[in-house]
């Protein structure tokens, strides 16, 4: 499934929308289809090389340098937060967080320029 994740440009100094193909990946305490994991795009030298992330906040909710690292560290992530938030509270936050997402400009996909033929 194609998706926007949150990303943040050091350099423009603001947020902006990136689309990514992710699988859906069923965390306990998350509403079912709500998060997808992902390869991460432009990413930085000490980031990992796979997400989970909110699909319609478009926030990470975890990374790991494979798929299920990923997604073992998004479900140990959702059940701390679970077990150390109010429900409520979790709700409120991911609210802003969606509503917040609208807000974002989706950046184009620029088309990398092709090695020329040699003969």
């Amino acid at each position: 499934m194609r998706f926007h994740i949150a990303c943040f440009s050091p350099l423009e100094g603001k947020s902006y929308l990136e689309e990514v193909i992710g699988d859906l990946v069923e965390i306990e305490g998350m509403p079912e289809n709500s998060c997808a994991v992902h390869a991460l795009v432009n990413k930085g030298p000490e980031e990992p090389f796979y997400a989970v992330s909110h699909i319609e906040s478009g926030h990470r909710v975890a990374g790991g340098d494979s798929i299920d690292l990923a997604i073992l560290q998004a479900r140990e992530t959702v059940a701390w937060m679970l077990a150390t938030h109010p429900t409520k509270e979790i709700h409120s936050s991911t609210a802003r967080a969606v509503e917040k997402r609208r807000q974002l400009d989706v950046r184009p996909i620029i088309p990398q320029p092709q090695p020329s033929a040699r003969r």
